[in-house]
């Protein structure tokens, strides 16, 4: 796009400027028919691939790479390819009597593209109401007008939509072609209105299945958190009985285990359930969308979706919260446990805190003891060395050699002493 304001553009600007217009309304005039299959994104199967050999094998345009919404004119037809997150859909939409009731599939000139896993499929007929002289006058008339007898009566919707200009009806199940069938019963809509009715009929179907696609997965993990909340049960009731360090340190372990465990079935699930309340969201949305009134006595859409929709979100819901709840208690019994364990470790550190003391009062009992007995002992060997000494001495015999020597013990006694002491002070010194 062209800058003509002569400004900075923000890089993204296009891209979000068109976002609005990304899935436009088709004008739809009556007869006509629509065909959808929705494939789900299967990460072994290249969908770009297939669709680009499709369009080679038909002499069509390929979509670039980048393309989320993509169509061709065949004729009178219109083929329509939709890139979504998690699914894509391929579209035929044209004269009704260019579908054959023996085989759909033959308006693509064969079987759809295989962009993934068939996940679901529908047909909305599109038709004129008719004469006046044709309008119901009872709800009797109403099979023989609508010609509802294709429908299930056990879960027949039907209701007016877009402000009282169509009549819908459905029965959402299937045909022996896969197709969950659609009525538009257009009375005087303009083309782009039953465009846009069309469409919503079309995204409520496909969203309600994918948004459905959660309860499988809260089913599937249920019986994991059942027995994850058994075991961390379990625990809480041995926390009460008093067990060692190691044992302790064994049930933290458990909990370390459960811990891995649940983190584990959260991540397999959270994107699905958060997934699911968005698409339900978009349901919503779209029904909000048709304007619904009732008709006839008949269950409208919206009550009967939201009847069969929002037991499955809710139990998608309570697993959720039942994950968060289980998270929480383990962590509470992680932190219990590790108090515990605090208080082990602090009660083994005094008692060995204690045994350090009493070593070292007893060390230096033995350290006084070995002073004593090292001053007696050096003191010994000294008195022996000045005897020789004295007797070496001349004149030292008149005084008397063991005179001397008597004199002599109290002051090598005191001398040892205190070199003795002065030798431990100064390594006390030193390693301060």
């Amino acid at each position: 796009m062209r800058n003509q304001t002569h400004l900075p553009l923000h890089p993204l600007r296009s891209k979000v400027l068109d976002e609005i217009h990304a899935r436009p309304f088709e004008p739809v005039r009556a007869p006509a028919v629509i065909l959808r299959y929705v494939f789900w994104r299967n990460p072994e199967i290249d969908h770009r691939a297939v669709l680009r050999d499709w369009c080679k094998a038909r002499d069509f345009e390929v979509p670039d790479e980048s393309d989320r919404l993509f169509q061709w004119k065949d004729g009178s037809a219109l083929l329509t390819f939709e890139a979504h997150s998690e699914f894509s859909s391929i579209s035929w939409m044209g004269d009704p009597q260019h579908v054959p009731e023996s085989d759909p599939f033959t308006v693509f000139g064969g079987p759809p593209p295989v962009l993934g896993e068939l996940i679901n499929a529908l047909r909305i007929t599109v038709r004129p109401f008719g004469r006046a002289s044709d309008q119901l006058k009872s709800e009797e008339d109403e099979p023989n007008m609508l010609d509802l007898h294709n429908f299930d009566p056990g879960s027949l919707c039907v209701s007016k939509a877009a402000s009282g200009q169509a009549i819908i009806a459905t029965d959402f199940r299937q045909n022996e072609f896969g197709l969950t069938q659609f009525l538009v019963v257009d009375m005087g809509m303009r083309a782009i209105n039953c465009g846009a009715l069309t469409r919503w009929l079309a995204e409520i179907e496909t969203y309600r299945a994918v948004a459905l696609l959660g309860l499988p997965e809260a089913q599937r993990i249920a019986p994991k958190i059942s027995a994850l909340e058994r075991e961390l049960s379990g625990i809480f009731s041995d926390l009460a009985s008093h067990k060692t360090t190691e044992e302790n340190q064994e049930v933290l372990d458990r909990l370390y285990q459960i811990a891995i465990d649940l983190e584990a079935l959260a991540i397999a699930s959270q994107y699905r359930f958060a997934a699911s309340r968005a698409y339900v969201g978009i349901v919503q949305q779209r029904l909000e969308a048709l304007e619904e009134s009732q008709h006839l006595g008949y269950v409208t859409f919206k009550t009967f979706l939201e009847r069969r929709i929002a037991p499955a979100i809710q139990t998608c819901d309570a697993m959720e919260r039942r994950q968060n709840a289980l998270s929480e208690k383990i962590s509470r019994a992680s932190d219990l446990l590790r108090t515990q364990l605090d208080i082990d470790l602090q009660s083994q550190n005094q008692t060995l805190l204690k045994a350090l003391n009493e070593r070292s009062e007893l060390q230096f009992r033995l350290q006084q003891t070995v002073e004593g007995l090292s001053v007696v002992a050096i003191s010994y060997y000294a008195v022996s060395l000045l005897y020789y000494l004295y007797r070496g001495i001349p004149g030292a015999a008149l005084l008397g050699v063991e005179e001397l020597v008597a004199l002599s013990i109290p002051v090598v006694i005191l001398a040892v002493w205190l070199a003795i002491r002065r030798v431990r002070d100064r390594h006390i010194e030193d390693r301060s």
